[in-house]
């Protein structure tokens, strides 16, 4: 028996943290429960520029404060388009949470490992060494053969026995004949290509090690992601949607010359991009500044700083009963008796949470957290405006002075 099923609840439906990571499994951390009418306009503008295919969507905060709701309409989005990338093959997403110190060029060995990570290089491996037996009527290679290694492996083993498949055991030979085909058909750094299918003719698991390791003529971590964008435009064209969440913690620090070096790489990615991939980044407005100033034109010439590329996004207006909205698509994800729709909260016990929360969705949802928490322990039925109040740390996690207090009842009560 759960404890919540005081307030017909399986569990506590509101996130501990509040942090987005889109691969947790608990759809209080992962985005699956969103409540778009919060930022209708914001949702639609940011699904105009997806559909239009721009080359770099920025969605703006504008408050100096975390958790506003940046990261969870970037989730919302990048689950849209997962479900119609499940639909059909010609749409790549990929997710990245951007870490300090980063710089592009590891953007792009991180995206490579995704696709290796999430099969997606495997799947269009497999189209590769088909295309090749068929076109190329190979005697090392046939269709049957590669059927019949794809069938054994659903996914990149990290070791390949090339002998079971094929009649060559000498994995660099088969990669450089396979990437001249690539080069005959549309171009190719032969190379590159090579280093790709000889990796995952043996160990594709060190395909990113091998990489980073080799040194390629004229080509740096850009020019070998820009190979694998036109490889995989092979057979059938893909279009890439990539997800840089929190680009902020990257260029917060950066002196003018760092701004100047990164927004030269961001250039580069953007060009090699071209027409086959759109970027979806979050920025605080603290970075925002840093990409204004003269050091940033590289980039800011290619992917500006306004509108179409530019959402800001705006704290929800709470009047009426926004907030309690919020709370409501929460608790019905978890409810028990999906027929009974009563919430365990009245709606001055939300709006109170709202308003000393500084109407931050993040604070927001936490505090509902700890307050549902406190509530469960006090097995109080109903959690209103006065148990709130006679509990303010407990709840809302703030002592409430009388001249606030004073304030919330004038206005919102």
């Amino acid at each position: 028996m759960s404890k919540y099923e005081i307030y017909n609840l399986k569990e506590n439906p509101f996130p501990h943290a509040g942090t987005l990571n889109p691969f947790s499994k608990d759809p209080r951390e992962n985005g699956e429960i969103f409540q778009p009418s919060l930022i209708a306009d914001e949702v639609k503008q940011l699904e105009k520029g997806v559909n239009d295919r721009l080359n770099m969507i920025y969605i703006m905060g504008l408050v100096h404060e975390r958790g506003t709701g940046k990261s969870a309409l970037l989730v919302h989005q990048l689950r849209q388009l997962e479900h119609q990338q499940n639909a059909e093959e010609r749409i790549w997403t990929t997710y990245i949470r951007c870490t300090m110190k980063e710089k592009p060029e590891y953007f792009c060995n991180r995206i490579i490992e995704e696709w290796h990570r999430t099969g997606k290089l495997w799947s269009l491996f497999e189209q590769l060494l088909l295309k090749y037996a068929r076109l190329t009527d190979s005697r090392t290679i046939t269709e049957a053969a590669v059927k019949v290694l794809f069938h054994h492996n659903k996914k990149p083993p990290q070791q390949l026995n090339l002998m079971r498949y094929f009649h060559t055991r000498k994995s660099d030979l088969l990669g450089r004949d396979i990437a001249r085909f690539v080069d005959n058909i549309q171009g190719a750094n032969i190379e590159i290509v090579s280093t790709f299918v000889e990796m995952y003719l043996s160990k594709p698991d060190a395909l990113l090690e091998k990489l980073n390791a080799r040194r390629f003529r004229n080509a740096d971590e850009i020019d070998i992601f820009g190979e694998f964008l036109r490889l995989s435009q092979f057979e059938i064209s893909k279009y890439h949607y990539v997800f840089l969440d929190q680009l902020e913690d990257v260029i917060a620090d950066l002196t003018e010359r760092l701004v100047t070096k990164f927004c030269l790489s961001m250039r580069r990615l953007l060009e090699v991009s071209r027409g086959k991939v759109t970027y979806i980044v979050t920025l605080h407005p603290d970075s925002e500044i840093r990409l204004e100033g003269q050091a940033a034109k590289h980039l800011t010439t290619l992917a500006p700083l306004n509108q179409p590329h530019r959402i800001d996004l705006r704290l929800p207006n709470w009047e009426g009963d926004a907030s309690v909205q919020l709370a409501k698509v929460y608790l019905d994800y978890y409810r028990i008796k999906k027929e009974d729709d009563t919430i365990p909260f009245t709606p001055n016990a939300i709006k109170f949470v709202t308003f000393c929360s500084d109407r931050c969705i993040r604070e927001i949802l936490q505090r509902l957290y700890f307050t549902l928490e406190f509530a469960v322990d006090q097995q109080v039925s109903m959690i209103d405006y006065e148990f709130m109040k006679a509990h303010p740390e407990k709840t809302v996690g703030i002592i409430i002075k009388n001249k606030r207090l004073e304030v919330f009842e004038r206005e919102i009560l």
